[in-house]
């Protein structure tokens, strides 16, 4: 995995080589240890409009699941309204999964 995709606020390259499906399931594994580490069991998630982001969204989401993490995906979005998503759906400690794949 490449440092170089990780920005301030998303993760951005070219796909497949530097971001596919199992940089994403990468990704996912270690998002899910720091929130499980911080006592965070809900996330949102977003991807932007490329052919890519959906096998890489889906991937993602399956990963963070599986490692017991619920996950809020708002589709198509950008950064800014995963935040608002966050803070209006008060997303914090909740015991049901959002995504269904």
């Amino acid at each position: 995995m490449q440092e170089t995709i990780f920005r301030e606020n998303d993760i951005r390259g070219t796909y497949p080589e530097e971001i596919n499906e199992l940089v994403m399931k990468d990704i996912a594994i270690g998002i899910a240890k720091k929130c499980k580490s911080e006592g965070v069991d809900s996330i949102a998630v977003a991807r932007d409009g490329r052919l890519s982001g959906e096998p890489l969204l889906t991937n993602f989401c399956e990963a963070i699941l599986n490692c017991g993490i619920n996950v809020n995906c708002i589709g198509t979005s950008h950064q800014p309204n995963v935040v608002f998503c966050c803070k209006e759906r008060k997303i914090k400690k909740r015991n049901n999964d959002y995504w269904k794949p």
